[in-house]
């Protein structure tokens, strides 16, 4: 999780002038949709709490960008926050008898500042259904969870590859009378993730008319960013 996160104006499915804020994507980054009239609470372990933010939340293959709204901007100073879905953990679609649906959740900020440890968070949907939001987050966290554990497989993999070199130099050498020096490191450090694999058309049919989310066909034309920080630190 980070605070602050570039942003930039651009076009949503709604407004195609390009004059709304949106978080400025990565490379590769696709973004899936936007929903106004949102609320974002944290807190993290000492037992800070930033009281509910407002604005609009942005869901991407890579993460969901919660972007205040402009006129809010001067009480808070935080403008944005980002929740990448590689990190999220202990999720929960909370429908309460009184009081707006919310999904809530915990995340390691791999930009610390300004919290300490586990954040929770709170996303309050203040108006309309979730049948169009929630297929969609699904599918991302799910398919961010797969890649994770794939990663690490292949880590445990190459972790045990290094020891095997190892033990048999090792023998080598003493059958010759000389101790071998450990083979290297596994080169290099993990990939960078550009996100899942998503198309707008596996989801064309899952719509909530309820579900004021606008939901991204076509990619909105801005500058972009080099690749994702890294969020392997959140695995």
């Amino acid at each position: 999780m980070a605070v602050n996160v570039n942003l930039v104006r651009g076009p949503t499915p709604r407004n195609r002038n390009g004059n709304v804020l949106i978080p400025q994507p990565y490379d590769q980054e696709l973004f899936i949709l936007r929903r106004d009239d949102m609320e974002l609470e944290l807190k993290d372990e000492t037992g800070t709490l930033v009281p509910a933010l407002k604005g609009s939340m942005h869901m991407t293959n890579v993460r969901m960008a919660f972007v205040i709204a402009e006129k809010y901007l001067n009480r808070t100073r935080y403008r944005s926050v980002e929740i990448p879905f590689r990190g999220i953990e202990n999720e929960a679609l909370n429908q309460p008898l009184l009081g707006a649906n919310n999904l809530s959740g915990t995340v390691i900020p791999y930009d610390g500042e300004p919290f300490i440890g586990t954040v929770k968070f709170k996303l309050y949907f203040k108006n309309g259904g979730l049948g169009t939001f929630l297929p969609r987050f699904n599918h991302v966290l799910g398919s961010s969870r797969i890649y994770n554990r794939e990663l690490r497989r292949r880590q445990r993999e190459e972790e045990q590859r290094r020891q095997d070199e190892m033990f048999r130099r090792q023998e080598q050498q003493w059958n010759q009378g000389s101790m071998a020096a450990p083979p290297p490191a596994p080169g290099g450090p993990p990939p960078v993730w550009y996100g899942v694999n998503y198309s707008a058309d596996q989801f064309h049919a899952i719509y909530d008319p309820s579900d004021p989310s606008e939901v991204y066909i076509v990619q909105p034309e801005t500058q972009r960013r080099n690749a994702p920080p890294d969020y392997n630190s959140l695995d």
